[in-house]
Order: structure tokens, then C-alpha cells, then sequence
């Protein structure tokens, strides 16, 4: 997929706000196990700021398969084998963003998500895979294994 094709854009989107509202969550939730005197007020936010992380979640989860998808009805058959027999370096980091897409799925679970010591942990849990797929993604921009940078 392009770079600069609007559907990469748009998962993009969904995956910042899918790892901003993470990031927002484990700060939270820490705040609350921290401070005892808002203790209540900040479980109600982490409540509905799960609500968030399930909804992006399920974007990041569908870009995962669109891009499956594409793959599959591809007709270049090296990119077929190159994803469908993942090895390498970097094949570790797409596996765990898609555990990291499915762990949010414990806040469909109402004590996950009132619970502050069970909203940090899937919060973390899906904090690091976000990131480190940004890291994976600008790794290999700058070493030139993106299509988009061989035009130049």
C-alpha cells in the first residue's frame, strides 16, 4: 500500500488516536491508583476513555486485515511470500501489534474497565505495541524498504 493512498491515512489517523487514548488511559488510571481523593472521578474517565481504545482498536484491528486482504488478492508473488512466510527481523513487531489490537478487547468487560489496577495493565499492554510498530515503521522508512522511497 502507498504511502500516500487516503486509506493509509486514515488507518494512520485511527491508529494515533488508538495509541494517544492508551497512553491517556495509563496515565490516568496511574494517577488514580496514585491519588486516593479523585480516585472515583478518574475511574469514570478511564471508563469512558475505554470506550475510545475499543472503538480505535477495532480500526487498527481492520487495517491489520485490510492489509491482509490485499496481500492475499495481490498478483506479485513476492510480496505474498514475503508476508505470508514472516521471518526476519522485523516480523516479531507485526505479531504483537495484532496481540496488541486484541488485548483491548478485556474492556468489553465492565470490571476491566472500572477497575483501575486492570485498566493499567491492558492500557501498558497495549501502549508498547502502538509504538513500537511507529518505531518499526520509521526503521524501515529511513532504511529505504518502503516502495514509496525508491522513486527517488
Amino acid at each position: 500500500m502507498l504511502l500516500k493512498s487516503p486509506v493509509f491515512l486514515i488507518f494512520y489517523v485511527i491508529g494515533w488516536i488508538f495509541g494517544t487514548s492508551a497512553s491517556a488511559v495509563l496515565l490516568t488510571s496511574a494517577a488514580g491508583l496514585i491519588l486516593r481523593r479523585y480516585r472515583r472521578r478518574l475511574a469514570a474517565a478511564v471508563s469512558v476513555l475505554s470506550w475510545i481504545i475499543l472503538v480505535s482498536g477495532a480500526g487498527c484491528l481492520s487495517a491489520y486485515l485490510y492489509e491482509i486482504a490485499t496481500v492475499a488478492h495481490s498478483s506479485n508473488p513476492y510480496e505474498k511470500f514475503t508476508f505470508f512466510h514472516m521471518g526476519g527481523g522485523y516480523a516479531w513487531v507485526y505479531w504483537v501489534n495484532i496481540i496488541g489490537t486484541l488485548v483491548p478487547q478485556l474492556f468489553w468487560i465492565r470490571r476491566c474497565r472500572t477497575n483501575l489496577w486492570w485498566s493499567f495493565s491492558i492500557s501498558l499492554l497495549t501502549f508498547i505495541p502502538i509504538y513500537s510498530e511507529r518505531i518499526m515503521l520509521y526503521l524501515t522508512w529511513m532504511q529505504g524498504y518502503v516502495p514509496d522511497s525508491w522513486m527517488h
